[in-house]
């Protein structure tokens, strides 16, 4: 049996759906919070900040989100909060020629707002899979095998039932 590299297991195309969820998610929050904001917009600036979310979320956020485990369930999840207003911090101080935050109140909204944005936009393009219960392990397998997300899903279906009108005439 040959043993696939770490390259062939790392999942490409979520890993860029997840920068573009984040980057609408960023532009939506840019465009509701005042505080925060990018300094010269453009759409190089919106995806150069982004690529930096990106890298802090895949490395930053699971290391914090164990370290506070702990407090999460006792936080109903208000510490998720925290760590997002602690990336956007962060991201203003990586890149502050690009991306500022001018409060801790407007970086705590912003966090907020980029948590619940992110989560939507994830599951709306299906790239964090549902919760299920264990005993429904072939709905699972189904899901793995299909691998398709439901905006993907959507098109397909309309395109089938388009050909199937057009075979109908």
């Amino acid at each position: 049996m040959k043993k696939s590299s770490l390259l062939r297991q790392f999942k490409w195309k979520i890993f860029l759906l997840r920068i573009l969820v984040h980057a609408i998610a960023l532009g939506l929050t840019v465009l509701i919070i005042p505080e925060i904001y990018f300094i010269n917009f453009s759409i190089l600036n919106l995806l150069l900040v982004t690529l930096v979310l990106g890298v802090v979320n895949a490395l930053l956020r699971p290391i914090l989100q164990l370290l506070t485990f702990r407090v999460l369930f006792v936080s109903f999840g208000l510490i998720i909060v925290a760590i997002n207003t602690l990336i956007l911090y962060l991201l203003a101080f990586l890149v502050p020629e690009r991306f500022a935050v001018d409060s801790l109140l407007w970086a705590f909204m912003g966090g907020f707002l980029v948590g619940i944005l992110g989560n939507f936009l994830e599951n709306l393009f299906g790239i964090t899979l549902p919760i299920l219960p264990d005993e429904a392990k072939e709905l699972r397998k189904q899901i793995a095998e299909q691998d398709v997300s439901l905006i993907e899903a959507w098109i397909q279906e309309r395109i089938a039932s388009r050909k199937q009108a057009q075979a109908v005439k």
